[in-house]
């Protein structure tokens, strides 16, 4: 009953984690974010704060649930590992879908240093942090930190 609590619960992290890291880029000034103030930064926050549910949900069940399944086979319940799997459910999806639009169109390769960094350290922090909320409903009490 936990680990299915923690299916529902775990990716309103992704959210919950958009906010955090728009509000800091907001406070430091880094990027887009330089020049704004934090209500200007708002219906960012909630824009893409709501498109986070919307993938994160179907993330966790298409990919986090056989995750659960091979990490509990392998033993992999500590937290860390939690916070590692999470990131790579919540970028596999993007990392297909930019790997297929790359190979449809050459020209769309990302950058290394560019945008699609920010993005993709994005999502792997949003995953991470549901991962994290996993963790702390389903297997805080299995495993050791």
């Amino acid at each position: 009953m936990k680990t299915l609590l923690a299916f529902a619960i775990a990716p309103l992290a992704a959210p919950v984690a958009i906010a955090v890291i728009f509000t800091g880029a907001t406070i430091l000034q880094i990027g887009w974010f330089r020049g704004k103030g934090l209500q200007a930064v708002l219906p960012a926050i909630f824009l893409y704060g709501s498109w986070s549910c919307a993938l994160a949900y179907p993330a966790a069940v298409l990919l986090g649930i056989p995750a659960y399944a091979i990490a509990q086979r392998r033993g992999w319940l500590s937290l860390r590992q939690a916070i590692v799997i999470g990131g790579v459910v919540a970028l596999l999806p993007i990392v297909f879908v930019f790997g297929w639009m790359v190979v449809q169109e050459p020209r769309l390769a990302i950058s290394t240093t560019g945008e699609g960094t920010l993005w993709l350290l994005l999502f792997a922090a949003c995953g991470a942090s549901c991962g994290a909320v996993f963790w702390s409903i389903a297997l805080r009490q299995r495993s050791a930190v």
